[in-house]
């Protein structure tokens, strides 16, 4: 039976409290929600959730990588083959992009779920991300974080299967961007939630546990997305649950809600502490609803390998001040914004993209040493063309030498380089997220999926360093 064999999360290292943001706006505020730094966005967080998703399954048993997301950086191109290869997955994958719903996630997961019951894929990752963003001062401000999570879904050492999967499509004006928006729009919050989500929700987890066969006395747990935490507790004990024992703890204080992300950002938590023998219901919204029964397997387990929610959760650094947050959101300029490198041409980008994507070096067949970027000519042995290429995007590193470049171009981004040493290569890299007195030589090194900027404002993406999280 088809269902999920690995997962996997990312959080972004930095988080607000909402007391800060309420210091701009005269109120308070309890909790804290986390958000991207400024040379992440929705690819970035996608890439290195799936990277975790993936951990040492068999890259080539992968053949689908499904890519979920209100905010994808760019309108028209593809960003699950560009994930495909930073994950270093083989070509001959089936990629697909899913968008414009808050049940985008959801979709996907059953998109590849259908694909492998029909025996068309294997394995298929279905990797989701988010980080939209409320007018400033707004209540969508204080609620929307960012985050993204990934899921195997495939029909071999399944951790939890797939029981069963109820939907149903709701047309209705609750949530939405134009093409244009920056910010997102809602109309007025008691119809939305009333007639918009708990109704929807209601009615589809109901349908649900009736096609299944099933009770709320037969869930272990319930997991579900939900525009804030009030309406999350009042859904959940509507359907019958437990608040004590059968509802999922929601993220909504400690990350926010993550859009399309959300639903399986709280799944995943979830399997992170299941057992074999739970029954999960997981409900997502946007547009309808989307309801899945899992049956959680004894391969849990073996699952559980990656950082995941838990890991993400304690490692954090708070973002000192308001005017820092609308920095990183680009909605205030750097106050030392200089100008910014000249993006290489598409045609080396192309050329060159299992280097800078993929992060990958070459390993010489003849002498076996290792150099990065990949070359032809091996620096050692002078052999040409005899080499292997390596992947180095999940090895950790440690600091050799580091330093300061003041003068350089960093969009925000932290200006601290490093001569990372991954025993058999160096290689140089910027080091994300970091302040200078975090740093030391001997430091361990794990790397991190990020954009760079440029001249014309389009994206420039890249591996960087980062100290493990």
């Amino acid at each position: 039976m088809a269902g999920i064999k690995s997962f996997g999360a990312y959080i972004p290292l930095h988080r607000i409290a909402q007391k800060e943001i309420g210091k701009a706006w005269n109120s308070g505020g309890k909790g804290e929600k986390a958000t991207v730094g400024p040379d992440e966005d929705s690819l970035t967080m996608a890439v290195d959730a799936a990277v975790d998703c993936i951990g040492n399954n068999d890259r080539g048993d992968i053949d689908g990588l499904f890519f979920a997301s209100t905010t994808s950086p760019f309108m028209e191109k593809q960003m699950s083959a560009t994930i495909g290869v930073a994950a270093d997955l083989n070509r001959n994958i089936s990629s697909m992009d899913f968008s414009g719903s808050l049940r985008a996630g959801s979709n996907a997961l059953k998109a590849a779920f259908d694909s492998v019951k029909s025996g068309s894929n294997k394995n298929v990752v279905v990797t989701a991300a988010d980080c939209r963003m409320g007018v400033p001062g707004s209540p969508a401000e204080r609620a929307l974080g960012d985050g993204a999570a990934a899921i195997m879904i495939s029909d071999t050492d399944v951790a939890a299967n797939i029981e069963g999967i109820y939907s149903i499509s709701d047309e209705i004006m609750d949530n939405w961007r134009e093409v244009d928006d920056q910010f997102v729009h809602s109309w007025e919050e008691r119809f939305i939630i009333t007639e918009g989500y708990m109704r929807v929700m209601i009615e589809a987890c109901s349908g649900a546990m009736k096609s299944f066969g099933v009770e709320a006395k037969d869930i272990a747990k319930f997991v579900s997305y939900a525009p804030n935490e009030r309406v999350y507790w009042q859904a959940a004990g509507k359907l019958g649950f437990d608040y004590e024992t059968q509802v999922q703890m929601p993220l909504f204080s400690t990350v926010g809600n993550t859009g399309a992300s959300f639903g399986m950002l709280q799944l995943v938590a979830c399997l992170e502490e299941a057992k074999a023998g739970d029954k999960i219901l997981f409900a997502s919204y946007g547009s309808g609803c989307d309801v899945f029964l899992l049956e959680v397997t004894d391969k849990i387990a073996e699952a559980k390998g990656g950082k995941g929610v838990s890991t993400y959760l304690e490692s954090k650094k708070m973002i000192s001040n308001y005017n820092q947050y609308l920095t990183f959101k680009k909605l205030l300029p750097d106050s030392v914004e200089r100008m910014p490198p000249i993006r290489p041409p598409a045609t080396i980008s192309w050329r060159d993209q299992n280097s800078i994507l993929g992060f990958k070096g070459s390993k010489c067949n003849k002498c076996g040493h290792v150099q990065y970027p990949v070359h032809r000519i091996c620096s050692e042995c002078f052999s040409k063309d005899e080499s292997t290429e390596v992947r180095l995007s999940d090895l950790n590193a440690k600091v050799f030498s580091c330093t300061v470049d003041n003068l350089g171009y960093g969009g925000g981004a932290s200006p601290f380089w490093a001569i990372a040493d991954f025993e058999e290569v160096r290689a140089r890299l910027q080091i994300a997220d970091a302040d200078l007195t975090e740093v030391k030589i001997g430091d361990s090194l794990e790397m991190t999926f990020r954009k760079f900027p440029s001249d014309n404002d389009i994206p420039v993406y890249g591996w960087k360093s980062r100290l493990v999280r």
